[in-house]
């Protein structure tokens, strides 16, 4: 399974399953960052995002069940919604109905 904007929380509550063993699947957890302000504000929050124990970063830390995976940024949108900027416009996503 992929998590794509996994928390701190989310991530002691797979390993908290996964001790119990009640985690039936694996877990790539990619956790969610702002990058944007002064850079002492943004070096605090990327050393916050990993934790004091190393476990919630950086990029590939974990085990065969749990796992960090690439940091996601959120920067202007997203594509399949229609609110992210594009140079050229692209194929409108088709609406669910």
């Amino acid at each position: 399974m992929a998590d794509r904007n996994g928390s701190s929380e989310g991530l002691a509550l797979y390993r908290d399953l996964h001790q119990r063993d009640e985690l039936t699947l694996r877990v790539n957890v990619s956790r969610s960052f702002n990058p944007y302000g002064p850079r002492e504000e943004i070096v605090k929050r990327l050393e916050a995002l990993v934790g004091k124990d190393g476990k919630n970063g950086p990029t590939g830390v974990g085990d065969d069940w749990i796992c960090i995976g690439p940091i996601k940024l959120f920067l202007d949108g997203g594509m399949l919604n229609g609110t992210a900027y594009m140079r050229r416009p692209g194929r409108a996503a088709p609406r669910i109905r």
